[in-house]
């Protein structure tokens, strides 16, 4: 664990222990739940902590905190500063400095913190909640006077947003604040079956009630910590059903703080409110946000278009170089040329990776020919999650029939995500082998189904089937020398054989280029357990 991790591991047993005495029922969140289920602990990047927890249990905390009169700890909440931006609380210990560049100038406090995201009951109709989404869209940005100078937002969004301003004119900000949070935040908890996740930027907002359930303990590093009942479920449902793999190091995500576990915020505070002008700064933001919301609606157009036609650009250099050098890609698919391809289409995948066309959600077509070429590798080879994407923007915004070719590829990213969803969501290891041997025979040259029939295949297995495994496995990494699961189950058959010594060679080989979570966790507990200690 890192320092700031150690620290953090104190402030949650702290908060796990006030909740228990007080029995108040909260769950991991965030980065902190896909840590407790993926690593037993903190994601090896993680900087902050997170939790979920419903709003009369947050109050709760409130309560228990100043019951038992506990020194140098507070709840920031949304309603209580003026300058507090943020929409949801924290549990803050202010004998300890945690600066974030965000809440510069605030005078709220400022000391390390667990972010507690909590959840509202929601009526059951459909619509009721789309407005209620709506509402939380303005009032975060009412509650913010920071400008995300990237948003997205419609006309409509933009007519509605004005009305509340000219409302906080007249009534004040305060009071249209607290007017929306009567609006949203006031249903009965009785018969609801969907609840409404208060966080700034969510996969999702609406989560239903079943997913909470019952708390359920796991382990997070040397204690253990609750997570809701359906956990892998909730998981699946935010982050999608390859939420257990391990993002590449491009794709994790850290904070800028400046921290100090020692020294009270207001020590940094006080020295540097000397040299800020508070309220000029407040004012310069305010003044900067109103002008992108004044010229957002332009760029929210004009933006797109931009890198729309820059993105063409990319694909007629692609189309003219293959016509230059004579290359017909689907016949470089069928020679198995996919290095070839992978330079050839590599431009096209720089652009549509690039921050503008995330955000915005762009689809940059290209002809259904190349556009199969450059996927199929992508639904073979392990990364899915990329094909997957854009697939589904081929099948969303052009309006021409897929081609067979294109269809089995979306059909193999369904298969896939099915098979993931039921192993790590629904966690039905018996419905899942039903349906990888179905898949697998379907597709035997897809990585996912052959990955996860040897896995089943090793479950059933013992010492008689190794030879006939082990020359399968070989054959798999012959044309995947590098995948860390194939790794992990080449230790698994040499273990079969009894040669320990070749099995922790390769377990350590797979552990540095696994990208299946449990597969990493059960090779470092495996090491801890036999040799008390793991060194990466």
């Amino acid at each position: 664990m890192t320092e700031t991790q150690e620290y953090l591991l104190k402030l949650l047993k702290e908060f796990d222990e006030l909740c228990q005495r007080h029995d108040i029922d909260y769950y991991l969140a965030g980065g902190s739940l896909i840590g407790a289920l993926r690593h037993e602990g903190f994601l090896p990047w993680d900087d902050d902590a997170d939790v979920h927890i419903s709003a009369k249990n947050a109050e709760r905390v409130i309560k228990a905190i100043e019951e038992e009169g506990l020194k140098d700890r507070h709840v920031m909440i949304r309603t209580e500063s003026g300058d507090y931006m943020n929409v949801h609380w924290r549990y803050e210990n202010t004998a300890s400095t945690l600066l974030m560049r965000g809440l510069t100038g605030s005078t709220g406090d400022q000391g390390q913190f667990i972010d507690m995201f909590l959840y509202y009951p929601l009526p059951n109709d459909e619509k009721e909640q789309e407005e209620v989404v709506k509402k939380f869209d303005i009032y975060k940005e009412l509650k913010s006077q920071n400008a995300n100078i990237n948003s997205q937002r419609s006309r409509e969004y933009l007519e509605e947003f004005y009305k509340y301003k000219k409302r906080e004119k007249k009534e004040g900000k305060k009071e249209v604040i607290r007017a929306l949070e009567e609006e949203m935040f006031n249903y009965p908890e009785e018969g609801a079956t969907h609840t409404f996740l208060v966080c700034p930027v969510p996969p999702k907002h609406i989560v239903p009630v079943e997913m909470w359930g019952k708390p359920r303990r796991v382990k997070f590093e040397d204690t253990y910590l609750p997570v809701p009942e359906q956990a892998e479920r909730y998981l699946a449902y935010h982050y999608g059903p390859s939420w257990f793999e391990v993002p590449s190091h491009t794709e994790r995500e850290s904070h800028i703080f400046v921290k100090d576990f020692d020294i009270p915020f207001k020590v940094y505070t006080n020295e540097y409110d000397k040299h800020i002008d508070v309220k000029g700064f407040y004012d310069s933001e305010v003044r900067k946000k109103d002008f992108w919301f004044e010229i957002m609606h332009e760029r929210n157009v004009v933006n797109p278009r931009i890198r729309k036609m820059q993105g063409l650009r990319t694909v007629l250099e692609i189309q003219n170089k293959a016509k230059l050098y004579n290359l017909n890609p689907k016949e470089m698919l069928e020679r198995g040329e996919t290095m070839q391809l992978e330079v050839l289409f590599a431009p096209y995948f720089k652009q549509i990776s690039t921050d503008d066309y995330k955000y915005w959600g762009l689809y940059l077509d290209m002809p259904d020919d190349y556009l199969y070429a450059a996927l199929y590798p992508f639904c073979f080879n392990g990364k899915y999650q990329v094909a997957r994407k854009v697939l589904s923007g081929r099948r969303n915004e052009v309006n021409r029939e897929l081609t067979p070719e294109l269809s089995r590829l979306c059909k193999i990213c369904d298969n896939i995500d099915d098979l993931l969803y039921t192993m790590y969501g629904d966690c039905n290891e018996e419905k899942a082998e039903e349906l990888t041997y179905k898949y697998y025979e379907e597709e035997p040259e897809v990585l996912y189904f052959m990955r996860q029939k040897l896995f089943f295949d090793l479950k059933k297995a013992d010492g008689k089937d190794a030879d006939q495994l082990m020359k399968e496995c070989d054959e798999l990494l012959s044309k995947w020398p590098r995948d860390g699961e194939l790794l992990k189950y080449k230790g698994d058959i040499y273990g079969l054989k009894g040669d320990i010594e070749k099995s922790e060679k390769c377990y350590r080989k797979a552990f540095y280029n696994v990208a299946n979570g449990y597969c990493m966790t059960w090779i470092k507990n495996y090491f801890i357990e036999k040799y008390g200690e793991f060194k990466y």
